[in-house]
């Protein structure tokens, strides 16, 4: 639940606000994508079996999606240049266009009620498991986005910490002209000192607990930043392939990117979360196949896989994939689209689901980048009866 004395009363009151609202919905029906190999099988209402779930909701169907969920709404995360619809949850607008299908937007689900509450800026939502929050700065301001990279994550880790969600599971972040130099600096690297400053000023380990993430140049101004958070630690996944991102040589900037590959979340023994980091074509510390959107899209594919493969080689019994793993794809130039997702289609099959959004990554020679969310659930909590 949310946390109490003064901030539990703000909460109260924003859930108030919140529970005016009208809501209603029912779930998606989304570009078909992925299968990877022999693990990605069918798994219907998986989410519902986990404290969290996600889905990409096609606008026309969200009044009913929201309804049949009332009350159990964490977040919705439009992309594009509409703002998302008044209901009451973690609400956050990110300028990516959408590309290929229908508008959608991306919903998150509990299976429990959550509170909502405001604080130092941060909208977020939880209950007895699980915390969603959200925060949109319209202006860099004069420090520059190291400062505000810094502050906002300061602010971030004091209001999980203190609702008693003391440990980052996955984080997203966008902000403008991702690869432009100020100051002699890529505002990417800016940000990566300013990230690494709040995680160093509150002791948060450097390897070992760092939330997966993804960090994308947007079209239009300001700093946005959504992340999930715990109360115990999830299972830091790298890839043997790369070089962890928190150690990559200081040709990268003055402080090493703060992320991992994965995080493997586990909700109880038989009920666990994969969440994919922004996934390029990269080995070991190098991008590889510089001007090849295809070559770069077989990699990091292969990339992928080899991060699932990690992850379940810590589940004893990862049970089924499939139809409700999401993937978000975010492409540099978005006539590469008719490159992209056919490769990912063939690669991955028809089970989960992909949202393409067009967007500027993390170094100037990347083409495309992906994540995802992949529940794994044992046999126990699928099978009939």
């Amino acid at each position: 639940m949310v946390g109490s004395g003064a901030a539990a009363r703000e909460a109260t009151g924003v859930e108030a606000e919140f529970a005016q609202m009208t809501r209603a919905a029912f779930p998606l029906a989304s570009s078909a994508a992925p299968e990877a190999g022999d693990r990605m099988r069918s798994v219907e209402g998986a989410p519902d079996s986990l404290p969290i779930g996600s889905d990409f909701v096609l606008l026309r169907d969200l009044p009913r999606y929201l309804a049949e969920r009332e009350g159990r709404i964490a977040a919705v995360i439009a992309f594009g240049q509409e703002p998302p619809p008044p209901v009451p949850a973690v609400r956050l607008a990110v300028a990516l266009p959408q590309l290929g299908a229908a508008e959608s937007v991306e919903v998150w689900h509990t299976k429990a009620p959550v509170a909502y509450g405001c604080q130092e800026g941060i909208s977020f939502c939880s209950n007895d498991e699980v915390m969603i929050g959200a925060m949109s700065i319209p202006d860099v301001g004069d420090g520059g986005i190291a400062q505000l990279a810094s502050d906002a994550y300061r602010q971030l880790l004091d209001v999980a910490m203190a609702q008693g969600f003391p440990y980052l599971s996955r984080i997203w972040n966008y902000f403008p002209a991702i690869n432009c130099e100020t100051g002699g600096l890529e505002r990417y690297r800016q940000f990566c000192i300013g990230r690494h400053q709040a995680f160093a000023a509150h002791d948060y380990p450097v390897a070992g607990e760092l939330p997966a993430a993804t960090a994308v140049g947007t079209l239009a101004a300001g700093f946005c930043v959504y992340f999930m958070a715990g109360k115990h630690p999830g299972r830091q996944i790298e890839n043997p392939r790369q070089v962890s991102a928190f150690l990559y040589p200081p040709q990268y900037g003055p402080k090493s990117p703060s992320f991992s590959r994965a995080t493997l979340m586990s909700w109880s023994a038989q009920a666990r979360h994969l969440f994919i980091s922004g996934t390029a074509s990269i080995v070991g510390h190098e991008t590889a196949h510089r001007g090849d959107v295809q070559a770069q899209v077989r990699e990091t594919l292969t990339n992928v896989d080899v991060v699932i493969e990690q992850a379940l080689g810590h589940v004893p019994d990862p049970g089924t994939l499939g139809k409700a793993a999401l993937f978000k794809v975010y492409l540099r130039h978005p006539e590469d689209l008719d490159v992209v997702l056919p490769a990912l289609r063939a690669h991955l099959g028809e089970g989960p689901r992909i949202l393409c959004l067009q967007g500027d990554l993390c170094r100037s020679d990347l083409l495309m980048e992906m994540e995802g969310v992949i529940p794994l659930l044992g046999e126990s909590l699928t099978s009939p009866g």
